[in-house]
């Protein structure tokens, strides 16, 4: 149970005891007049999606601007309901550049298992101090751990599973994150690493 502030046709200023973040959607039960309704006039409350859009602490509180999305959530709330959605007239955000070294086209061979399991000869199409992107028919999960190690050299590593996809040449492929730093002698001199 929230308390609203003021309530439009096409939103309300609510008053949440948490902070929520802009671009959750939430969904709202409310005693809505009849003439700020687009549907179920006859309803007690009214059932609406939201989208919030404005937060700004108040003491203990939160007063939060929510703008009305309708009967149905946005597309793709199903599949990812704690996602933070936009409207289409607003800006495209910055992408952060996550990782730490910049991947290199680099060819290596190495081979990969899961702990304990059968060796997979493989090919890594990129490569960074942090990590590869190796060629595979492991169908493994994020967050998995796999061994590596170089062929015909002494680098050994476990990885972390980072992603799994098909490339466009229907070959599957996962990115590995490296728990250990891979050696600078596998980095082509000349090239930054940052």
């Amino acid at each position: 149970m929230v308390t609203s502030v003021d309530t439009s046709f096409g939103g309300a200023s609510l008053k949440l005891p948490r902070a929520v973040l802009n671009g959750q959607v939430l969904r709202l039960s409310m005693p809505l007049p009849k003439s700020l309704r687009r549907y179920g006039l006859t309803d007690a409350s009214y059932q609406v999606w939201g989208l919030v859009r404005h937060i700004e602490p108040e003491g203990s509180e939160f007063r939060v601007g929510v703008v009305f999305l309708g009967k149905s959530p946005p597309r793709g709330y199903e599949k990812n309901p704690e996602a933070q959605f936009l409207l289409a007239t607003d800006p495209k955000p910055e992408r952060k550049e996550r990782r730490h070294w910049r991947r290199l086209d680099v060819f290596l061979n190495l081979r990969i298992r899961r702990p304990g399991g059968d060796w997979e000869q493989t090919v890594a199409e990129n490569l960074s101090v942090g990590g590869a992107r190796v060629m595979t028919a492991i169908e493994a999960k994020r967050d998995e751990m796999l061994e590596v190690e170089e062929l015909g050299g002494d680098f050994r590593t476990t990885a972390t599973v980072r992603n799994f996809y098909q490339g466009p040449d229907g070959i599957p492929r996962l990115n590995l994150g490296f728990d250990t730093p891979a050696p600078e002698r596998l980095i082509p001199k000349g090239e930054s690493l940052g």
